[in-house]
């Protein structure tokens, strides 16, 4: 998509990750949580409706349960 073509699939996808941030910061648009304004104590709470109420994971590549969405949330931050 990004005219990245590496014959190594996770060099690929990390050029590729390098090449949408640097769309992103040429269109403006914000890029971890805290440049949307959102407080990073709203983090735990954030998790909580994602799972609701830690009741629910999240089912994709990996099981993602309240604590690792915690996880990826502050890493967004």
């Amino acid at each position: 998509m990004w005219d990245v073509n590496d014959k190594d699939d996770e060099k690929a996808a990390l050029l590729g990750i390098e090449k949408m941030e640097e769309f992103f910061k040429e269109i403006k648009m914000p890029l971890k949580l805290s440049e949307f304004n959102i407080p990073q104590n709203s983090i735990e709470r954030l998790a909580e409706l994602a799972t609701f109420g830690k009741t629910r994971t999240v089912k994709s590549y990996v099981e993602l349960d309240f604590e690792k969405i915690k996880e990826i949330y502050e890493s967004c931050y």
